[in-house]
């Protein structure tokens, strides 16, 4: 009897995982006998999940049923928008999704079935992964307030006109005294103007900036003197940069080359305020913010 309990005890945790395995399957299968329909009588699809942004319109009430009742009974097809492979015969309900020359393309709005490529969870730990990653090889952090000063040439088009709007800078650094290595993110709006023959049309457009630079510290000084009462110190060099956008739901991006001054004020023994100018082909921007040194040394060299 007491061997016969060890051995359930000592096999308890395989048939729990069988059985997880066997349940997972049947739940990854039910797309294909279970879907969502809405009920309204113009509705042309029927979806994988009830998330989906293809029933977004929907009026009435969703209906579960099963996939052959939905193309049967209900004369529905694959929505085109939820299924991996909705096939050409596909319908879409939702009129914020188009179809363009054969593909299908979003407005420039976020949903949540963006985020697709992030079931499962894995996708969370590769960014919590680099971003603790890129934290513990810097030195120092910068956070601080950007505003374009330059019309971007990718965002630029005929009749419109641009308002730049403040954005923000969030930039890590390494420093390799008396040099460093900067990689960062940037974001600001444009306000956009358009004249047409008929009327006259407002809107934004949202500007992402990845960078990666090197600067050279050019130590200079307020005064001459040994140990002067502000040491201002002054960076320059090339940077890389990615920039996108998305206007009228158009992706549009670039690969930029350019140069980044800083100019640094000590504040404390870790705290700076930074004056910041970026200036690429395809970029440029002006910053203030507070940089800030949270370690000396990376941890395997204290």
């Amino acid at each position: 009897m007491k061997k016969s309990v060890l051995l359930f005890i000592l096999f308890l945790p395989f048939i729990g995982f069988s059985q997880e395995e066997h349940q997972e399957k049947e739940s990854s299968n039910s797309t294909l006998k279970e879907v969502v329909i809405c009920m309204d009588e113009d509705k042309l699809s029927f979806h994988s999940h009830s998330d989906c942004i293809g029933l977004e319109t929907c009026e009435s009430e969703f209906n579960y049923v099963d996939a052959m009742d939905a193309r049967k009974k209900y004369a529905r097809e694959n929505c085109c928008i939820c299924w991996d492979n909705p096939g050409q015969d596909c319908k879409n309900d939702n009129p914020d999704y188009y179809s363009e020359e054969g593909g299908w393309e979003e407005d420039p709005g976020f949903y949540v079935d963006d985020l697709w490529w992030l079931d499962g969870g894995t996708p969370y730990f590769y960014v919590i992964a680099i971003a603790s990653s890129i934290a513990l090889l810097s030195n120092e952090i910068y956070v601080g307030a950007s505003y374009p000063f330059l019309p971007p040439k990718l965002t630029t088009g005929i009749n419109q006109t641009m308002e730049p709007v403040i954005g923000a800078s969030f930039i890590f650094r390494k420093n390799f005294n008396p040099n460093a290595l900067e990689y960062g993110f940037s974001t600001y709006n444009y306000s956009i103007t358009e004249e047409t023959p008929n009327n006259t049309n407002y809107y934004d457009i949202q500007n992402y900036v990845i960078n990666f630079g090197y600067l050279h510290k050019l130590n200079q000084h307020l005064s001459t003197q040994k140990d002067p009462l502000i040491k201002l110190n002054l960076y320059a060099g090339p940077t890389l940069t990615y920039v996108w956008n998305f206007d009228d739901g158009q992706l549009n991006d670039r690969f930029g080359i350019g140069g980044t001054m800083v100019l640094g004020i000590p504040l404390g023994k870790r705290v700076n305020l930074d004056l910041r100018g970026n200036v690429s082909n395809y970029s440029s921007d002006f910053s203030i913010g507070f940089r800030w040194l949270y370690q000396r040394n990376l941890p395997w060299n204290r």
